[in-house]
């Protein structure tokens, strides 16, 4: 696999509010396969700005599985061979870690995610609002169960093409 691109949603200001991970795999520039997962956050608090933007509900939420029962469906992605690409890598890992924090997931200490953690410093290119601007993305607005994969896609390419052809080549 070349890359997997990843994009958490939160219910509510609270970084361990998770309550939708999309990620999509790339292999010699193919989708090779797409996941979403809806996420009960630890609590059924949903802020409105934020149902606004990714268009999830607590109807949608209230029977999700929490983000311990996800974790054991991923955690095998995350390890020293994996890249990972976000267009907000520093929000997207701090929710990781904090929803791991939460569950009392001992993922943060091991090699693996440490590496994880040097991938993102590599990887991220600034804040979301910036690179907005930067790459013409301000009218924007892809989010929700129907978009996230696009949303992944876009984000990856627009974002870091050029790092993605730097490792490929």
């Amino acid at each position: 696999m070349d890359f997997i691109t990843i994009d958490f949603e939160i219910a509510n200001n609270h970084m361990n509010s998770a309550c939708s991970l999309g990620m999509v795999f790339i292999q010699n520039n193919k989708i090779i396969d797409e996941k979403y997962y809806l996420i009960q956050p630890p609590t059924l608090e949903l802020d409105q700005e934020m149902s606004k933007i990714h268009g999830l509900s607590f109807d949608d939420l209230k029977n999700a599985p929490k983000f311990d029962e996800v974790w054991g469906e991923i955690s095998h992605y995350f390890h020293n061979e994996s890249l990972f690409v976000a267009h907000n890598a520093q929000f997207d890992m701090n929710v990781l870690r904090n929803c791991l924090k939460t569950y009392s997931i001992e993922r943060a200490k091991t090699s693996e995610y440490k590496a994880f953690q040097k991938l993102r410093r590599v990887w991220c290119e600034g804040s979301f609002g910036t690179l907005k601007f930067k790459h013409n993305l301000y009218k924007t607005y892809k989010r929700g169960i129907e978009k996230i994969s696009e949303q992944c896609l876009f984000s990856a390419l627009a974002l870091n093409l050029k790092r993605i052809i730097k490792v490929m080549n």
